[in-house]
């Protein structure tokens, strides 16, 4: 197949880039590309592809997915494909022998393909209020006002509240929620929130020092990289950018800059993300409100859930009415714990942590493009790059360090530190996120410890949720359930997903790792655990397991192997020549990839980087594609 004509630089990287991707051609339709081949897929555009291949595999990416595939990988790249579609056809239950798979994509997909999306009933409320004024009810405020424009949203928020100044490691949901769902302008969010790029989390983790492994946001060949190099460094090409300092940017022929086709999530300062989002929100006629909250006003309706919140009464003795409200108090759960009184289940048993210390350090060196989790004696500390300083945590269990003593391990490690500010957390859930007219969201529903950058993540998937449920009818006790255990199902996933980071960290024999490794509940993890332990990387062999929506088999993969969790020896499926070959095409693009300051004065010199990147990055388009969360 002859390849269509191409921008110079799809053609520079298609050169350079191992493995398969998806990519738009100019006439949008989609193209698969393989070891430098370009080959248009008949039928599809890149929309419909991305849309396809996102409803039938649990994966994060579409590049994830095609990735999969590369075991069939033969010369011709329909075999490709028609190896793929088989794969997802047994997916979903179909048959791949009867299929109409053949050279005839575009049917296939047809057959296979979601019905158009249809546009969200209009709900019965005309009113919400979202009770606190920081970033989960904010996003939550204009979302509501984006999808539904005759909805009167209004935030109501402290005066004696302050926004937590920490900083935020994020998940590429964050930015394809900001720019595609929301639409927000990515060139003035890069001017006011000043956020640094983030290819995946970096863990001194596992084994002893100095070892180290990746964790970044795309799938490789993992089983290739532990074979022939008995590490994780190069089983893609985000991980050997992790390696080097480097960003998404890269600069090919003639100085010209593009950018890399993965996804990336971003490191943002609280503070300026919350005035960020507050403007926002003004400018898009969301009311905003400074008011205390001193009592809430309940009457029986006939809700089979309780109580419904009719009013809220500020400290004037104001009444505030609205139809329906967003509980966005943070741990004090106002709405939802306090006057509805849904209970709280602890995940104590299986995240061991519970208190925190934020401080900021100067930045030693250039900023890295990665958040940092790193082993300390009674848990773990982050690390992540501002443009000013460095934002550093140390999560610690206050039953084997007081406060005191984590703050004297820090300070150790980091003299010139600030002074730090002490955090106390339960990670755990409320058994229901959504009563009456009530939906509790971030830390009012459910918070986990920091350790893969999730809480972000976890809000916009509830806000999806929420916006698909907004009920057509006074109450919908049905829709109310299926939230609620979506919500849940997800949650306690995560919780058995952390639980694993604890259970098999060995890089340190404290009490407190000692206590680890005897005590944590893996809960629902262990079944995942025991088919890793008996049969090796899960993400080639996904028909063991149903499919995981929050990471991915190969996300699991990559955390057990990177800590050295046994398991039978990898199965390589290139020949260590065609390995070697891989590396050296990786190595070029790293060599030509900008340093992350680098990338971020460029940026900020020509914007249009930027709005390149929002119309073209399929990743960017909409959070919410394929369901309820892609990463």
């Amino acid at each position: 197949m002859s390849a269509p004509s191409q921008a110079p630089f799809t053609e520079w990287v298609l050169e350079r880039l191992p493995g398969v991707e998806v990519l738009a051609g100019e006439d949008g339709r989609a193209l698969a590309t393989e070891a430098g081949g370009l080959y248009p897929i008949p039928g599809l555009d890149a929309p419909e592809l991305l849309r396809l291949l996102s409803w039938v595999d649990g994966h994060r990416t579409v590049a994830d997915v095609l990735r999969l595939a590369e075991e069939f990988l033969p010369a011709d790249a329909e075999e490709v494909l028609r190896a793929l579609v088989g794969r997802l056809l047994r997916r979903v239950g179909g048959d791949a022998g009867t299929a109409s798979v053949g050279r005839d994509l575009g049917a296939l997909a047809g057959a296979l393909a979601l019905p158009p999306r249809q546009g969200l009933r209009q709900p019965a409320v005309r009113s919400v209020a979202v009770l606190g004024g920081g970033t989960a009810g904010y996003l939550a405020a204009l979302t509501l006002r984006r999808r539904f424009p005759d909805l009167q949203v209004s935030v109501i928020e402290s005066p004696d509240v302050p926004v937590i100044g920490v900083g935020e490691a994020t998940t590429p949901l964050l930015p394809a929620f900001l720019h595609g769902t929301l639409g927000l302008d990515i060139g003035g969010f890069f001017r006011e929130v000043r956020p640094t790029f983030k290819l995946g989390i970096r863990f001194l983790w596992g084994r002893p020092a100095p070892y180290a492994f990746n964790y970044p946001f795309a799938a490789g060949r993992l089983e290739d990289a532990l074979a022939h190099d008995g590490h994780l460094d190069g089983y893609c090409l985000p991980s050997r950018l992790m390696n080097t300092g480097k960003g998404p940017l890269v600069r090919f022929g003639e100085g010209r800059l593009g950018w890399m086709p993965y996804p990336f999530a971003y490191h943002v300062d609280n503070r300026r993300f919350v005035a960020y989002l507050q403007g926002v929100a003004e400018a898009s006629g969301i009311e905003r409100l400074r008011r205390h909250v001193v009592a809430v006003e309940k009457e029986d309706r006939g809700d089979p859930d309780g109580p419904t919140v009719t009013a809220l009464v500020d400290a004037a003795g104001e009444r505030l009415v609205f139809d329906f409200f967003v509980d966005a108090s943070g741990f004090a759960c106002r709405l939802l714990g306090g006057e509805l009184g849904v209970s709280f289940s602890s995940f104590a048993d299986s995240l061991p942590t519970d208190s925190a210390l934020a401080f900021d350090t100067p930045r030693e060196g250039q900023a890295t493009p990665y958040t940092e989790a790193a082993t300390l004696d009674s848990g773990w500390a982050w690390c992540l790059p501002q443009p000013e300083s460095d934002h550093r945590g140390y999560v610690f269990s206050s039953a084997h360090a007081s406060p005191e003593a984590a703050e004297a391990e820090v300070r150790r490690l980091f003299p010139q530190m600030g002074d730090p500010r002490l955090l106390r957390f339960e990670s755990g859930r409320r058994h229901q996120a959504w009563r009456s007219n009530v939906f509790a969201l971030g830390n009012a529903y459910g918070f986990v410890e920091p350790l893969e950058s999730t809480a972000l993540h976890m809000v916009v998937a509830s806000i999806h949720l929420l916006v698909e449920h907004l009920p057509a009818a006074p109450w919908e006790p049905a829709s109310r359930r299926q939230v609620n255990e979506h919500l849940g199902g997800f949650w306690d996933h995560l919780r058995d997903f952390l639980a694993l980071h604890f259970r098999f960290n060995e890089r340190l024999d404290t009490p407190f790792w000692r206590a680890c490794r005897s005590r944590v509940d893996l809960g629902g993890a262990r079944e995942a655990l025991a088919l890793y332990q008996e049969r090796g990387n899960l993400s080639s062999q996904p028909h063991l397991l149903r499919f995981d929506s929050l990471w991915g088999d190969f996300g699991r993969d990559v955390l057990l192997r990177g800590q050295g969790v046994p398991a039978p020896p990898p199965r390589p499926r290139l020949s260590r020549k065609r390995w070697q070959s891989l590396q050296d095409k990786m190595t070029a693009v790293v060599e030509a990839a900008l340093p992350v300051e680098e990338a971020l004065a460029a940026v900020e010199r020509e914007p249009e980087l930027l709005r390149r990147l929002a119309a073209r990055a399929p990743w960017l388009q909409d959070s919410a594609v394929g369901g309820f969360s892609r990463w």
